[in-house]
């Protein structure tokens, strides 16, 4: 059973997100983006306590903190949701395959859509096909899961049609949005995307995965 997957919405020519990562350990699972990973991580705790941290040896208080919402009549948790919208900048920033760990390649958004991203906890008796089954506003398409003490988490996705709304918001946070880089850090080493953060019902995250340019980022030049 896999321990860990690591994926992207892409293709081999382009990746259109960052490179995520999900694990499980016991009953407790932790979704994480490769490049945002030094600066906080999701935790999903079996004991219901649901978390944004920033990561550290150091105990650290959450930057955002939750309770499990209750399952669906479908018996299923959305634990994560991640929006990738079509939508481009100049001179975009990608992310780096792994070159030692497989990478599951989601299909990238087509013109004036998002693909949507999900993980889902359901019962261990659930399978492919009763994920499959679940209502869904599109085809959805299941891509693997973790195997918990307790539940499985599922990792599927589907496309929807972008929002003139949604547009005129990611708009307004790409162009605001400054990365500083320290001096000698060669450009190609680096990926940012802009992680806009909400909560749908109050209870499950949507992270918007939008690739940043060369024109957001900033060298700090030597004193």
């Amino acid at each position: 059973m896999a321990r860990e997957l690591r994926f992207a919405v892409g293709d081999q020519q382009r990746l259109r997100s960052s490179v995520w990562r999900m694990w499980g350990n016991r009953g407790d699972l932790y979704v994480a983006a490769r490049s945002s990973a030094g600066v906080g991580k999701f935790s999903f705790h079996a004991s219901g306590v649901w978390r944004l941290a920033s990561v550290s040896n150091d105990p650290r208080s959450a930057m955002d903190r939750w309770t499990r919402p209750a399952a669906t009549e479908d018996g299923i948790v959305r634990v994560l949701m991640i929006m990738v919208p079509d939508y481009d900048v100049p001179d975009p920033m990608q992310d780096r395959r792994p070159t030692d760990k497989p990478l599951i390649l989601i299909s990238g958004p087509a013109r004036g859509t998002k693909t949507m991203l999900f993980t889902l906890l359901a019962p261990r008796a659930f399978t492919k096909a009763h994920i499959e089954a679940l209502p869904s506003p599109s085809p959805l398409t299941v891509h693997d899961h973790i195997l918990l003490e307790r539940e499985t988490a599922w990792l599927i996705s589907y496309s929807l049609p972008l929002l003139p709304a949604e547009t005129a918001y990611i708009d307004r946070n790409v162009s605001t949005t400054r990365i500083n880089i320290p001096h000698g850090i060669a450009l190609d080493q680096v990926y940012s995307a802009a992680f806009l953060l909400q909560k749908d019902d109050g209870h499950t995250p949507l992270f918007y995965d939008v690739q940043l340019g060369r024109g957001n980022i900033f060298i700090n030049e030597p004193a």
